[in-house]
């Protein structure tokens, strides 16, 4: 998916890539608990759907089966519950994403979710990067080349202090081992790469949380990488759980 600078021969991405690797998934256990409790909806046939479980999780608040249920597919019942930003019962559904070519500024702003679980690639461990072209400039010839030669200059300052500190410290401390030297050198040549660095990052959050994200990433004020992953994320997640975002679908 990354390309190859024939000049330089650094690894760069131009466009991002998202995966959604991990979904909630309802059991058939949800059967077992309405036999349990002789509990009914009638004419619905859509308990092992996902977008079931937020309506499960609200009819359980009331205990609003059988007689007490109201004639409601499951598109109008959480039109009502977003209705009433009854938020909570949302919850139960998870997604999880990969996201690749995105930059640590990207990343950066992430750390502001804290309801998502985050995992970042850490540049204390690996050795192999790649840069990302920033979006404005992409299918632009003369910035790409400038940009290029730019993390270029970054990637030779980062090999140098890398090398430098490896020296040092091994002969300050020759009892260090090779894993904790080379985590330290990288520790002080890591200050000198960009924020557009490559930033692979693992997104996980349930269906309440990414409302939020979206809410407030794909807006105008918005940095445009972060506006365009975030549409990015919301239509795989979408795709997977329309009724709740039928209040979204314009974003």
């Amino acid at each position: 998916m990354y390309k190859v600078d024939q000049q330089t021969g650094l690894r760069y991405f131009d466009q991002t890539k998202v995966y959604l690797v991990a979904k909630t998934v309802a059991t058939e256990e949800i059967q077992e608990f309405f036999d349990d409790f002789r509990l009914s909806l009638v004419g619905r046939d859509d308990r092992d759907q996902p977008t079931f479980l937020p309506e499960l999780s609200g009819r359980i608040c009331y205990m609003s089966f059988g007689e007490k249920a109201k004639s409601r597919t499951n598109r109008e019942y959480l039109e009502n519950i977003l209705q009433q930003k009854h938020y909570s019962v949302l919850r139960p559904l998870s997604y999880t994403v990969i996201v690749r070519g995105c930059s640590r500024g990207f990343t950066h702003e992430q750390v502001r979710h804290h309801f998502l679980g985050i995992s970042q690639h850490s540049t204390r461990y690996c050795d192999e990067h790649c840069f990302v072209l920033p979006v404005h400039i992409r299918g632009n010839i003369v910035a790409t080349r400038v940009a290029l030669d730019a993390y270029k200059k970054a990637w030779d300052a980062y090999e140098w202090f890398y090398n430098q500190q490896v020296r040092e410290i091994s002969e300050r401390h020759p009892e260090m081992s090779r894993v904790a030297l080379r985590k330290a050198a990288r520790g002080t040549a890591r200050s000198f790469l960009p924020i557009g660095l490559e930033a692979p990052i693992v997104l996980s959050g349930n269906v309440e949380a990414w409302r939020e994200v979206f809410r407030k990433r794909i807006h105008e004020a918005a940095d445009i990488e972060i506006r365009g992953i975030a549409r990015k994320i919301k239509k795989k997640i979408q795709e997977e759980v329309p009724n709740c975002f039928q209040d979204m679908e314009d974003l």
